[in-house]
């Protein structure tokens, strides 16, 4: 076998992933999205989980305002269900 090839992300994706990266080296969760879509998986998480905050790494060419739209709407019936 010859060495291991690396791989490689395109420089936006590179660059985003990088810039979570601190995220995740403290512990907190990393959702990784589409730009115009939530995978289901991704949505299941995130009904089933009411965070506090929310970060979105990535401009609008790697984030849609629709996707953003989508994590308020799902975190905000999660945030008015919670028990007081």
């Amino acid at each position: 076998m010859g060495p291991a090839k690396p791989s490689s992300l395109p420089e936006p994706i590179f660059r985003n992933a990088l810039a979570a990266s601190s995220y995740a080296g403290a512990g907190k969760p990393i959702l990784l999205l589409k730009r115009d879509s939530i995978p289901a998986p991704i949505a299941e998480s995130l009904k089933n989980f009411l965070f506090d905050e929310i970060v979105v790494v990535g401009g609008p060419g790697a984030v849609s305002d629709q996707m953003i739209s989508q994590i308020r709407q799902i975190n905000k019936k999660q945030d008015d269900g919670k028990s007081s």
